[in-house]
């Protein structure tokens, strides 16, 4: 028989402990002049808010099952989007998959290669002057 320490069994005796107890309520108090601040400390001019929670352990635990349906809805929702968006990568910008070029086209413009820029003899372009209507 091996021998174990109590230091985990005592750690877990105090989570259950400490998770069975009700939670007591904290006081909190609203501030400012028009009364839209609130502070764990007291404030000048500030009154105690009943911060309490009115709902029984059923009414809590039916609330946390649904924020826990919804997080999983919110998951599967955003797969879908990432699934959705990895399809769509590769698609032009109306959605249209842009057709393959045929082969002679393909090979034909890798032969030529770069185009080449055009030599110019050093005169710039000429440039036209926006005028006016005559009377």
């Amino acid at each position: 028989m091996t021998k174990t320490t109590p230091l985990p069994w005592m750690a877990a005796v105090f989570c259950l402990a400490f998770t069975a107890m009700p939670a007591q309520a904290q006081k909190v108090y609203r501030c400012g002049a028009d009364g839209r601040e609130y502070s764990q400390t007291p404030c000048k001019m500030g009154r105690e808010v009943d911060a309490s929670d009115p709902r029984s352990a059923e009414q809590q635990r039916d609330g946390q099952d649904v924020a826990r349906r919804q997080a999983q809805f919110a998951n599967q929702l955003e797969s879908e989007r990432h699934a959705r968006e990895a399809a769509a990568r590769g698609l032009g910008p109306a959605g249209i998959k842009p057709a393959p070029l045929p082969a002679s086209a393909a090979s034909a413009a890798h032969r030529k290669g770069p185009k080449k820029q055009k030599k110019t003899d050093g005169r710039r372009a000429p440039t036209w002057k926006a005028a006016a209507p005559r009377p």
